[in-house]
């Protein structure tokens, strides 16, 4: 089977499987929100009704980039820390996510409990997959990009 052929097999497969899909872009839509809500919080607070954030968006002005930082590099900072947690989560849930789709084109049928079932019981293997894929990845990068 070529590469065209099985992404639209998928596609059909995941049409079937509607539940699966809402269990999905649910979890995907609550990350994305959180970290949304999270910006969006910390820019309305720090700039209000400036018109800085639309200066910036037309061409980059290092000295009104400059006066943010001075002002709320903090709350900046902050975020730039939460982010790097949220992301370690989002790994762990695509991880977790992974499992359950893997269960479930398994058995060739969708429950929830199947879904979840298959994911807690696939999680480790895949976590231990990602682990090697990431380290792989580390090699490939100094073998290449560092001579």
């Amino acid at each position: 089977m070529n590469l065209p052929k099985a992404y639209i097999k998928g596609f059909q497969k995941a049409i079937t499987l509607p539940r699966m899909l809402f269990i999905i872009y649910f979890a995907n839509f609550l990350t994305a929100l959180i970290l949304a809500l999270t910006f969006k919080g910390v820019i309305e607070s720090a700039f209000g009704q400036s018109g800085i954030i639309s200066s910036l968006s037309e061409n980059f002005d290092f000295t009104a980039f400059s006066e943010i930082m001075d002002n709320n590099g903090d709350s900046i900072l902050a975020i730039i820390g939460s982010i790097k947690w949220l992301i370690i989560a989002y790994f762990l849930l695509s991880i977790f996510l992974t499992g359950g789709i893997i269960n479930t084109l398994k058995v060739n049928k969708f429950s929830t409990s199947d879904f979840f079932g298959g994911a807690a019981y696939n999680f480790f293997r895949f976590f231990g997959l990602s682990l090697l894929m990431i380290f792989v990845q580390i090699l490939f990068f100094l073998a290449v990009y560092i001579p």
